[in-house]
């Protein structure tokens, strides 16, 4: 697995969730916040597939209040039992001193993927939320966020240009 700062989910070990291969439920966006301190440039996004692989994915980035998509992949095929998926993206430059969103979800009920499960205690605490029946080919122009829900998927993004 990729050990680049930008992938949510390394350090998040460490809050006591376990890493494991699990079913997506189709349809279903999760919300991952986090915060720029410097001009930041997005060139790829990435995420691993579990044991089971189908339908389509989507990963992208908005803005802290949820109606701007600032950069995404697009619906895109998954492939790759247990591997890491990456997606090249036109170079985007993310604006510094900013609270930002990393999305992600799929059309597929039985798309699984690596991610750290907690209660829902930590999940809140985290900030992450959640969006159920958001997909329509893709990731939704803006958002409406729900409760806590959704895992921490092992997913992110790189501003190089290989993982």
């Amino acid at each position: 697995f990729t050990s680049s700062p930008e992938c949510v989910g390394q350090e998040a070990l460490g809050l006591g969730g376990s890493l494991a291969s699990v079913v997506w439920s189709a349809n279903l966006l999760a919300f991952f916040p986090f915060t720029t301190s410097a001009l930041l440039k997005v060139s790829q996004f990435f995420w691993v597939n579990g044991a089971a692989v189908n339908g389509n994915t989507d990963i992208g980035i908005y803005a802290g209040d949820g109606l701007t998509k600032l950069v995404s992949a697009g619906s895109t095929l998954n492939s790759g039992i247990s591997a890491i998926q990456v997606v090249n993206v036109t170079d985007y430059v993310l604006p510094p001193n900013s609270r930002l969103w990393l999305a992600i979800g799929s059309d597929s009920s039985s798309q699984e993927y690596f991610r750290v499960t907690w209660n829902a205690a930590v999940t809140n605490l985290l900030g992450i939320k959640s969006q159920a029946s958001g997909w329509s080919s893709g990731l939704p122009s803006t958002i409406s966020f729900a409760d806590a829900g959704a895992s921490l998927l092992w997913c992110g993004f790189t501003g190089s240009s290989v993982i």
